[in-house]
Parts: structure tokens; C-alpha cells; sequence
């Protein structure tokens, strides 16, 4: 049973026949959207297309919190961005002066990356709901329960917390707009007395029509009860003891009377040189970048194989290439992760050209044909694997493959090296090798894995390293130490190139 599949079950036991289930994701517009945070959304959509799949209605929202405070000036800010810390983003100039403001550039980045995706929630804006007064009789009544609530943030986050006189509400100046430098003097009614320090002065506000939003802790289970949430991925850290995740199941039900939803943590994605992404340092790869380099399918392949709470290792030069190799192993000969496929495929489709050749074996006639469609099918039936290829390969799969060569494909670039030109950092002894190499390759059928095998059979005939031999290989060739399989390399470019070359 695929993963989705088994969440589901649990879901369904929480509703009654015929009774939408409502799932839940979000994200705070703070930077950059990456890679990492798409898990959530596409966590959510699998969980989304299981519900359907198993009969049930389903409604797939994804909250925009623009009214986060901006925590710091991060490193893609100016210095004079400071002005604006701990004011809520939908407030903010944008920094890149092409929108309306700081979350509406960061929500457009989602929604491209949604578009290209092809995930398609439901769109909805914290500012909105809060100015509109749409949360206010949940915000007035978590104001009334102050004092239970701080008492049970003390209990389950277990650290110094006042318990009385707790306002779980972040009041914003509307002068300079800050959140996080106010505090809450009295309430009478729905009328907040704050005050400014930032200001030196008290302001009120009326929580019917905004005035700030509920601390974490509070707007989470908030949103829970106002929307009906049934299910929601959430990073792991949420779910960490005295996580949010467990004080919010204890508000959820305390405060607002409800159950908590079915919790599913996730993993975060570690780049394999070390280290989680993260927007606001600047070390991440933005989803409208690589929607650009990775086909759609792709990403959601490499979501849809793994529980969700493993840990991703993810290198955007090679990670492409490992995930296109098991999916169309996966599509031709089935094995653990069919289900994930078949998944995959009734989603967003699989586009054929994955299947029928290996994508490495495609980026070397990419390359070779300069991206033109009739001089890549004049190559690609060079091989003798593919001399009757029939299916097709579009220029889009042609363009998915130019983007991640000039973004991230560094050690795929092909540069044939011309007769005659000096091989960089040859390894002089093993220049006997390759001409016994040079030998023996003369006498074989010129199809990849023979090429493959032959190099394998006489590094240990001679007693070299294969590994040293091929990477040898790579600098007789291309002119750098590594490449695509040096089997399809060298077929495609035929058998007197590559003799001449390693002459």
C-alpha cells in the first residue's frame, strides 16, 4: 500500500459518509520558495488525489501567511530593510521593486511554481482573512481564554512562560507597523489598548478589523477550527515534543472545541555537500528555477517514492539524472516502487521520451544535435540500441535538458576535444592503458555496454584502477574528469572519433 494510501485510511475513519475532507498546507512568504517547500504541497496533493481515488470530496487549501513578521534583514535584503523587521510582509516594499509588496512577490514565485507543478489548491491569504474580520470571533475568543492558554503553552513547552495575563495576540502599530514591538494594555469588547515602543505611544485596534494576528502557537489551531482541517503535512520539526504540533492539540481541543488533524510530518531536503535548504540564508534552489531544468514529473517522482518522513539528499546536477534512471527502470520492469509511478503517471503524466531512453544517453545527443530535433534523431540512431527509435522526443524535452546543463549540469557540458589538443592533467602512467584500451575497443560490436565492459575487462587485465581509467577516459574526451556514462559517449560519437581521439 503506497503511503498516501495509508493516511487516507486514517482520515476516513475522522468523517462521516459523504463529509469533505479538508486538507491543510501553508507556508510563510519570508523568501524564496525552493524545492523543499514544495514537499508540503505536494505531500498535500497526493494526500488530496487518495481521498478522490477512494470516493471521498475533498477541499486542498494552502494558507499564504503574508502577516508573518519579517524576522531579520536576510541576505538577499538590503542593509535599510532593518526598518522593516518584525513588521508583517504583506506591509513591506517588495525588495526587487516588481510588486506590490514583499509577500506578493514571494506568493507569485509559489503560484509559478504551482502552475508549473500543476498543483492547483485553494489560495488563501492571511492579511485577508484577518483584516476582514473572517477570524475575529476565533481571535476574541482566544483573548478571552488567555490565561488557559499560557497555561498550557507552560505545560507542554515545559520553559518559563508567564500564565497570567498572557495576550496571544501580536497587535500592530499602525504607524510604523511593527508586531513584535507592542504590547497589549487592555481589552474591552473587540477593542485591543496597545502599546508602541517602537512609537512611544498607545493606539488601539479593532480585532473585527484586523490589528495583527494570533502568535504561532495559536493562529495554527486557529485556522484548524475555522477551516475544518482533517489532514496536514507539516516539517518535522512542528512535531518535535513541545512542538507546535502538541500544544496545538491541546488548544485545538481546550480552546476551540475541536480535534486536532491527522498529522503528517515530513522530512526536509539536505543538499548531499551538507546542509538543509533554507530561503532566508540564500542556501536553496528556487522552484521556478528548477521547474526550468526538471520536468514536472520528476519532482513529483522523487516526492512520491519516499515516505514522507525520510530526509531527501538532493544534488541538482545529479539528482535529475538518479530519479529519471529509476523511474523509467521502474515504468519498464515494475519492482518496489510501481505504485509510486503508476501514481505519478495518472497525475501529471510521464512524458515518453523518459521511458524509452535513458535521460544521461539523452543529454549527449542533446548536446551533439545542438538542440535541433532532426539532427537528434540522426544521432540518436547512431546507437544500435535505437536505430528503430519511433518515440518521439519533443523540443520541450529538448529545452528541459539545455536548462539543466547551463544551471546545473557543469560536469555533463560537452566540449569534444579537437585532434591535436594537449589532454589537461593526463595521467602519464596510464598512457599504456589507453593504448591497450585503443586496441581492444577496435575489435568489439560499437554498442554502449559492450564499450562499457570493455574498459571494466582490460583495467583488470592489465592491473589499473577503473575508476583512474575512466576518468582518464573523460580527459581524452571531454576534457574534464567525469561525464555521462562513458558507454553511450562514446557510441554516439562513433567508433573513429573515439580511436582518433584516444591516439
Amino acid at each position: 500500500m503506497h503511503w498516501s494510501e495509508a493516511i487516507v485510511q486514517r482520515v476516513l475513519k475522522r468523517v462521516h459518509s459523504g463529509e469533505v475532507v479538508v486538507i491543510g498546507s501553508g507556508i510563510s512568504l519570508s523568501g524564496p520558495v525552493h524545492i523543499g517547500h514544495c514537499r508540503e504541497f505536494i505531500t498535500a496533493a497526493l494526500i488530496d488525489q487518495a481521498v478522490k481515488r477512494n470516493g471521498g470530496k475533498t477541499r486542498f487549501i494552502a494558507f499564504a501567511d503574508d502577516m508573518d513578521p519579517l524576522r531579520k534583514v536576510y541576505s538577499f535584503l538590503p542593509p535599510d530593510y532593518s526598518r522593516w523587521v518584525g513588521c508583517p510582509l504583506y506591509r513591506i516594499p517588495d525588495p526587487y521593486c516588481c510588486h506590490k509588496s514583499y509577500a506578493d512577490h514571494f506568493l507569485h514565485n509559489l503560484l509559478e511554481g504551482f502552475t508549473m507543478l500543476k498543483i492547483t489548491p485553494e489560495i488563501i491569504r492571511s492579511s485577508e482573512m484577518y483584516n476582514s474580520g473572517k477570524f475575529s470571533d476565533f481571535v476574541k475568543k482566544t483573548l478571552a481564554a488567555r490565561e488557559e492558554v499560557g497555561k498550557i503553552l507552560n505545560e507542554v513547552i515545559k520553559g518559563p512562560r508567564k500564565t497570567k495575563n498572557v495576550w496571544p495576540f501580536q497587535a500592530e502599530c499602525p504607524k510604523c507597523f511593527s508586531l513584535q514591538r507592542t504590547h497589549i494594555i487592555a481589552m474591552s469588547g473587540n477593542n485591543l489598548l496597545c502599546y508602541c515602543d517602537v512609537c512611544n505611544e498607545k493606539f488601539e485596534v479593532n480585532i473585527q478589523t484586523g490589528g495583527g494576528k494570533l502568535i504561532w502557537r495559536c493562529d495554527w489551531p486557529m485556522r484548524w477550527a475555522y477551516f475544518g482541517v482533517t489532514v496536514e503535512p507539516f516539517g518535522h520539526d512542528h512535531a518535535t515534543a513541545g512542538g507546535s504540533y502538541e500544544s496545538g492539540q491541546v488548544i485545538a481541543e481546550k480552546i476551540y472545541g475541536i480535534k486536532a488533524p491527522v498529522p503528517v510530518p515530513y522530512g526536509w531536503i539536505h543538499f548531499k555537500s551538507g546542509g538543509a535548504m533554507h530561503s532566508s540564508s540564500g542556501k536553496a534552489v528556487p522552484i521556478t528555477q528548477l521547474t526550468m531544468a526538471y520536468p514536472s514529473e520528476i519532482i513529483w517522482w522523487m516526492f512520491t517514492r519516499r515516505d514522507p518522513r525520510v530526509t531527501i539528499p538532493f544534488d541538482p546536477e545529479t539528482t535529475l539524472l538518479e530519479e529519471a534512471c529509476l523511474l523509467r527502470d521502474t515504468m519498464k520492469r515494475g519492482g518496489v516502487y510501481a505504485e509510486s509511478a503508476t501514481i505519478v503517471e495518472s497525475i501529471v503524466g510521464i512524458r515518453p521520451s523518459l521511458v524509452a531512453y535513458p535521460f544521461d544517453h539523452l543529454t549527449v545527443v542533446a548536446q551533439l544535435s545542438q538542440f535541433k530535433l532532426e539532427s537528434f534523431f540522426k544521432i540518436l540512431k547512431r546507437s544500435q540500441t535505437y536505430q528503430n527509435a519511433n518515440v518521439p522526443v519533443t523540443q520541450s524535452d529538448l529545452e528541459y535538458i539545455r536548462k539543466w546543463l547551463e544551471l546545473y549540469g557543469e560536469h555533463y557540458r560537452i566540449r569534444i576535444r579537437e585532434p591535436g589538443e594537449p589532454v589537461v592533467n593526463a595521467n602519464a602512467n596510464l598512457r599504456s592503458a589507453i593504448d591497450v584500451l585503443r586496441s581492444n575497443l577496435q575489435q568489439i560490436d560499437w554498442e554502449a555496454q559492450a564499450i562499457h565492459n570493455t574498459i571494466h575487462e582490460t583495467a583488470k587485465s592489465i592491473g589499473v584502477n577503473a575508476s583512474n581509467l575512466f576518468t582518464e577516459l573523460y580527459k581524452y574526451t571531454i576534457g574534464q574528469d567525469r561525464g555521462p556514462k562513458i558507454g553511450w559517449l562514446f557510441e554516439t560519437l562513433g567508433k573513429n572519433k573515439i580511436i582518433h581521439l584516444l591516439s
